[in-house]
Parts: structure tokens; C-alpha cells; sequence
């Protein structure tokens, strides 16, 4: 089955403000759940930032109050990295449901990597024979074991199984006359198949055939985007880069039903990635800008309860490490008492002790930080 939607428009005017305001601890819910963030063109490898919402806080009116941000890690997987001033494009992230390890594609060593859920690296893995440049990623266990799906030159690659690496090897996922399938970036599993962001110039669902390595190509739109994710089992949201971008609205029973969902979203590219259900039923939708600044994780919520405005544009995370912010993934969350503290006055923790940390203070001077 897919994951809730409707229309809205980005107040992207507001994103500097907001992006601004300092990360908080939760005073009342346990986090639930961590975002993995890429980063490009530095060192950082994976940024993370834990959102904790309760829909009661502030009478149930104050956005500030009902998602707060709290362990801001921008070096979180910082002991991949030997060389502080090589640069490493994070293009995607996948973290594994059963052993909670983050894998992302290095795309420019034409790898994959593997974290513990501590931030620990594990170890990296080639690509196969002829594929180049790894992209996004998703991880499924739909077929009693775990497998990872890369995009990578343009096509569709299965790698696994996760439980066993000394055994696991790459294969080719192949359509219905075993060709192997075409995809440009953004890949999802769901029960009912594969999303595609891009498959041969448009978004495309390549229905479970016999196996976790063959798929029927059953639904197809006429629009092709950079990341994609689904928030219901009719709904799909399709990220379109361009500056601005726009986040569309797919059906999946009806293929002709294409509408600008989100609009105006800054940034080259953008990565996408829909939380789980909350208690009061609404679902946060994250939208990760690349090349913005300040960077920020736009936050939207759907309540399909909400009928006179059921997506409700929740503001931004604090700003992300520049030039963050290309791929956005859901998973476990970290303990956070595992920060490196040794350098307090890195206050964003980019490893760097520079103008963006003194702003930080500025921006929240004489707010208050809670319990």
C-alpha cells in the first residue's frame, strides 16, 4: 500500500526568518524519529536533525511550540571522511528498518557506504561493471530479506542482501521483457512496486513481479522530477527541480491527474521524504533545498482530518550546513549524548569555528531555550 495530500502554496518568504531561530529540546513527546540529510560539495558526509512534535503544545496554534528541533549534528558520520578538505556529494540516503544502519551513495567515488546507527562508518562497496555516478537510494524487505535499490548511469540496480555482505552482490532490476529498467535519480518502494522519479523522461510504477529484482512497468506520468515519495495509497509527490521548484501531486489511479502541489520552493534541486503518522493522524512532509542560503529543511504538514486547510506550511528547521540538503531520508533516531562536545564553540557543529556560529547566537540572543 502508498502513504495523505491536498494543495498549498511555500511561504518562502518567511524561510530566512524562521530558519534562523535556534534548535530547542522537546518539553513534552519523545522524539519518534531522525532525518538523515546529504550534503554536497564539503566534508560533512550526513547532517542530522531530530523534529519532535505535539499537536497539544500552544493550544494546539503555535507552529513553534508543536514541531521543535532539537541534536543538530552536522558531522555525523564525520569519521568517513580522512581528508577534511575533499569533497564528498552525499546523493542519496536509505536507512535499513531491521538494523537501523544508514547507507548513502558517494557518487563521486562511484560507491556506497555504510553507517551503524551510531554514525560509525562500516565500509563502502563498489558499484557493478559500467555503472557510474550513484544517485538516490531505497531499502525494502519485502521479500523476506533486505535489499538496497540504486539509481546509478541511469538505470535501476539491486544490491543485497543487506543481512548477509559478504555474500551480497549487484543486480540489474528488469521490466517485463528483462531489460534492465531506465532511472535518473529519485527510487521508492512501496507494496505495490518501484516508484521512479525519471524512467525514460517521465515518473513511473513498476509493479512486484516474481521476484525483489523484476518489475512490470503499470503506471506512468507525463512528468519526470528529482526525488519522489507518497503520502497515501492514491498520492504521490514528485520533486521537479528548477529554481524555483515545485513539488507535484500524482495520482496513482488516475495518471492524467498531475497539479502543482508545493510551489515557489528555493534552491537548485530538492530532496523529498514523508514521516510516519503522528498520533492526531497528519503526516510531515520534508522538503531539503540544495544550494540555498540559508539552507533549510521546509517542513509541511497534512492533516487529512483539517478540511479547511489540510496542508499547513510549518516553517523550517534552523539553517543546514551550505550547500546541504540534496537528499532527505526518514530514520531511527540517534542518541544524541554521542556529540562531540570537545569544541563548543563550533556551535552548528560543521567542524568549523566561523561567522555562521556567531549568528547563531545573535539570531537567539535573549530567547529562551526551555527545560
Amino acid at each position: 500500500m502508498m502513504k495523505h495530500l491536498t494543495n498549498g502554496i511555500a511561504r518562502t518568504a518567511l524561510i530566512a526568518a524562521v530558519a534562523t531561530a535556534t534548535l530547542v529540546n522537546s518539553l513534552a513527546q519523545e522524539p519518534r524519529y531522525g532525518l538523515y540529510i546529504g550534503d554536497r560539495d564539503t566534508y560533512r558526509v550526513i547532517t542530522y536533525l531530530q523534529p519532535t512534535y505535539d499537536p497539544s503544545a500552544g493550544g494546539g496554534e503555535d507552529l513553534a511550540l508543536m514541531l521543535r528541533w532539537s541534536c543538530a549534528y552536522s558531522q555525523f558520520a564525520k569519521g568517513y571522511q580522512s581528508d577534511p578538505l575533499e569533497q564528498v556529494y552525499i546523493y542519496g540516503i536509505a536507512v535499513d528498518p531491521r538494523s537501523g544502519w544508514i547507507w548513502a551513495s558517494d557518487h563521486l567515488r562511484n560507491r556506497i557506504v555504510a553507517f551503524k546507527p551510531n554514525g560509525n562508518y562500516v565500509g563502502d562497496f563498489a558499484l557493478p561493471a559500467g555503472a557510474t555516478l550513484p544517485r538516490k537510494m531505497t531499502i525494502s524487505n519485502l521479500f523476506g530479506s533486505t535489499y538496497l535499490y540504486v539509481s546509478a548511469s541511469g538505470k535501476l540496480w539491486v544490491f543485497g542482501p543487506l543481512e548477509d555482505l559478504n555474500n551480497a552482490s549487484w543486480e540489474p532490476f528488469v521490466d517485463e521483457n528483462n531489460q534492465q529498467v531506465s532511472s535518473e535519480s529519485g527510487v521508492r518502494v512501496t507494496e505495490a512496486g518501484v516508484l521512479i522519479s525519471n524512467s525514460g523522461g517521465k515518473a513511473a510504477l513498476y509493479k512486484w513481479s516474481f521476484n525483489h529484482r523484476s518489475g512490470e512497468r503499470g503506471r506512468e506520468w507525463n512528468v519526470a522530477g528529482e526525488d519522489i515519495d507518497y503520502i497515501d495509497n492514491d498520492t504521490i509527490l514528485l520533486a521537479v527541480p528548477g529554481n524555483p521548484g515545485t513539488i507535484k501531486r500524482l495520482k496513482l489511479n488516475d495518471t492524467t491527474d498531475i497539479t502543482d502541489f508545493i510551489t515557489g520552493l528555493p534552491g537548485r534541486w530538492q530532496g523529498i521524504a514523508v514521516g510516519p503518522e503522528e498520533t492526531d493522524r497528519t503526516r510531515f512532509i520534508y522538503i531539503a533545498t540544495y544550494e540555498t542560503f540559508p539552507n533549510a529543511l521546509i517542513v509541511y504538514r497534512y492533516n487529512p482530518n483539517d478540511e479547511e486547510e489540510p496542508l499547513r506550511w510549518f516553517g523550517a528547521a534552523s539553517p543546514l550546513p551550505f550547500k546541504s540538503g540534496y537528499a532527505v531520508a526518514i530514520g531511527p533516531v540517534w542518541n544524541c549524548s554521542q556529540c562531540d562536545d570537545s569544541c563548543r564553540e563550533d556551535v552548528n557543529r560543521d567542524g568549523v569555528v566561523d561567522d555562521a556560529d556567531l549568528l547563531r547566537i545573535l539570531f537567539a540572543f535573549g530567547s529562551s531555550c526551555g527545560n
